[in-house]
C-alpha cells in the first residue's frame, strides 16, 4: 500500500484523555502522541493547527511548532497550552497537523474536557507529573 508523503495517526492522549474533568479558569497542558505515518520525514516547522474556528472557549493558541524532526514510523508527543473557561460544561477544540505552506495532513485530533466546579486540583497535579 503505497504511503503518502505526509501522514499522522493519532497513538494515545499523554495527558488529559476525552472527559477529563478539570477547574474553571485553569492553565492545563494537553499533550497529544502521534506517529509519522507518512513516507517523508516531518520537518521541525511542522505546525499543531487549530481547525476549530468557531468556538475556541479553550483559548487555544492559533498554533504551536512542532520544533523537532519526526522520521518515518517514530512516534512523538506535541502539547498545547489551553485556558479552561469560567461556564461549567463540556468544550471541544480540533487540531491538524500542517506543513509550514498550510497544508494540512493526518488526522484530525480532538480535545474534550468537563469543566467543573466539582473537578479535583490534585488530579491535575497527576497529570502535570506525567507530563515531565
Amino acid at each position: 500500500e503505497k504511503r503518502r508523503q505526509y501522514d499522522a495517526r493519532f497513538v494515545r492522549h499523554v495527558t488529559y484523555p476525552d472527559y477529563s474533568e478539570i477547574p474553571p479558569n485553569t492553565t492545563f497542558i494537553k499533550t497529544f502522541r502521534l506517529r509519522n505515518t507518512g513516507a517523508l520525514t516531518w520537518p521541525a516547522s511542522v505546525i499543531l493547527l487549530r481547525v476549530s474556528k468557531l468556538d475556541n472557549s479553550l483559548n487555544a493558541p492559533e498554533f504551536v511548532v512542532l520544533g523537532n524532526e519526526v522520521r518515518p514510523d517514530e512516534e512523538t508527543d506535541i502539547s498545547v497550552t489551553l485556558h479552561s473557561p469560567s461556564a461549567p460544561g463540556q468544550y471541544d477544540v480540533y487540531f491538524k497537523l500542517a506543513l509550514s505552506d498550510g497544508k494540512k495532513f493526518g488526522q484530525r485530533l480532538r480535545c474534550r474536557v468537563i469543566i467543573s466546579h466539582q473537578a479535583n486540583p490534585a488530579c491535575m497535579v497527576r497529570h502535570l507529573e506525567v507530563h515531565e
